[in-house]
């Protein structure tokens, strides 16, 4: 084993983000991997740091959501979306550039609860068209 994958898991993980390779890292201990991250920073909460961890379990989940989102970009998001039961805060969702991305938006709706505004998500989403 080569920390907690296997060498056919780190070279899934590798393809399933081979598109996307700026929100990929790793973590190397004792000369092996010992951990895949997606980063998220600033998207599930104010101005913060953060990445969620890609357990081995999660392959076919990544490729869903892959699969899912139709976008070679914001596919992560529907990911951490499922997996943390967690909706991006209202803020980035509001982006012009976001609502571009109209399926992907709509996976993340579906995949978690409305957020209350607070430190972690100051504004509400304003929905499609601008309004709360």
């Amino acid at each position: 084993m080569l920390g907690p994958y296997t060498p056919r898991q780190i070279v899934e993980i590798l393809e399933i983000f081979e598109d996307n390779s700026n929100e990929l890292r790793w973590s190397i201990e004792d000369g092996r991997i010992a951990g895949f991250y997606v980063l998220c920073n600033d998207t599930f909460y104010w101005a913060t740091a953060d990445a969620e961890k890609i357990e081995p379990e999660d392959i076919q989940d990544l490729i869903k959501a892959k699969n899912d989102a139709q976008d070679d970009y914001f596919w992560p998001l529907v990911w951490i979306t499922r997996k943390r039961k967690l909706r991006p805060q209202g803020a980035l969702l509001n982006k012009e550039y976001m609502k571009k991305h109209r399926l992907v938006i709509e996976l993340l709706l579906e995949a978690a609860p409305e957020r209350e505004v607070d430190w972690a998500n100051p504004q509400p989403w304003k929905g499609f068209d601008g309004g709360v």
